[in-house]
């Protein structure tokens, strides 16, 4: 999704003087979002769920949800700011200030954002415990027995 955000802004300089290229853009914003809709936007629910601890669970879900609404209704106000002729005048540029939002936070998810597959929540909460490598969730060897012995 990053990608195509870049690829918005980048198409912006031929679509000033060719407007077929427009449709380019218009091309990838549908590819983003799509993209968006089905991985990001239900995700972040899933992903809230499995990486909070058990006891701060719901707290950690509504300060989550909360802080990405705010920041998806800051997005939609200033949106039409940015591509408004009248006021910045960005039109497809947007994407390159979108990239520079998404690029670090994909950069985050890669190095900060454990792989949870096949983990139970108690087993995260025992990773989480003994301070585990996040990058190490996935191949990490818990025997959850040998757990409840002690």
């Amino acid at each position: 999704m990053t990608i195509f955000l870049l690829l918005i802004g980048i198409l912006q300089t031929p679509a000033d003087k060719n407007p077929s290229v427009a449709w380019a853009q218009v091309g990838y914003i549908f590819e983003w979002a799509v993209s968006f809709d089905l991985t990001l936007a239900p995700l972040a629910y899933t992903i809230l769920g499995e990486v909070s601890s058990t006891r701060l669970r719901s707290q950690s879900i509504a300060i989550g949800r909360n802080a990405y609404t705010l920041c998806q209704l800051t997005a939609q106000v200033v949106q039409p700011y940015f591509m408004n002729p009248g006021h910045s005048g960005l039109k497809g540029r947007t994407g390159f200030i979108w990239f520079g939002t998404s690029f670090p936070t994909l950069i985050w998810a890669i190095f900060r954002l454990p792989e949870t597959k096949d983990r139970t929540y108690e087993e995260l909460d025992i990773l989480f415990e003994r301070e585990v490598l996040l990058t190490k969730f996935a191949s990490y060897k818990l025997d959850i027995n040998d757990e409840m012995k002690c």
